[in-house]
């Protein structure tokens, strides 16, 4: 994505959340908006207030356009079910993130030590599948698990699985993602 379509898109993530928060309406999808934003790729938005999270929200796969995905990501990430919704007092303290995936790839492999060498840190996203149970980490979750089975373990438990499940039968698939950071204003 060239910057001109960066800044268009964080401009417009932070449009979305300022009429939100202050208005409770969702912003309009601008008629003229850069045309890599119709792509169809998964977003997720992160909020962060003072470093911490505050809210992170999105779509995975590749049904919707970029440019839908980012309006309601955003909206929903301002109303993330594990905090209080995202007030006007709060604004001036929130700096977000946004993240477009890539279309996610089955990690094929034979063995948990084979399925540990095709996952490359701080690179890859994974999403973990099983027993109709899914869940996903984005990239930016190896800073704080940087050991591949630290990272699954856990993965497996945002989920609900086992710590194991990642060994025993669930599918694993990976991701990338461009990272866009912006701050409300």
């Amino acid at each position: 994505m060239d910057k001109q379509t960066e800044i268009f898109a964080c401009n417009f993530v932070n449009r979305t959340i300022m009429d939100f928060v202050k208005n409770e309406k969702a912003a309009e999808i601008p008629k003229k908006h850069p045309i890599e934003l119709d792509e169809k790729r998964g977003v997720f938005v992160t909020l962060k207030k003072n470093k911490e999270l505050r809210g992170c929200v999105g779509f995975c796969g590749t049904r919707r356009k970029i440019i839908e995905n980012l309006r309601d990501a955003a909206i929903e990430s301002c109303r993330d079910s594990r905090f209080l919704p995202i007030c006007t007092d709060e604004l001036p303290y929130i700096d977000f993130e946004v993240s477009i995936l890539t279309e996610p790839r089955l990690i094929k492999s034979e063995s948990s030590a084979e399925l540990l060498k095709k996952i490359i840190p701080k690179k890859d996203g994974l999403i973990i599948e099983c027993n109709g149970n899914g869940g996903l980490f984005l990239p930016q979750v190896w800073i704080e698990l940087p050991e591949k089975e630290e990272f699954l373990r856990h993965l497996c438990l945002k989920t609900g699985l086992k710590t194991d499940a990642w060994k025993n039968g669930a599918r694993i698939y990976k991701f990338n993602a461009e990272i866009i950071e912006g701050t409300l204003k």
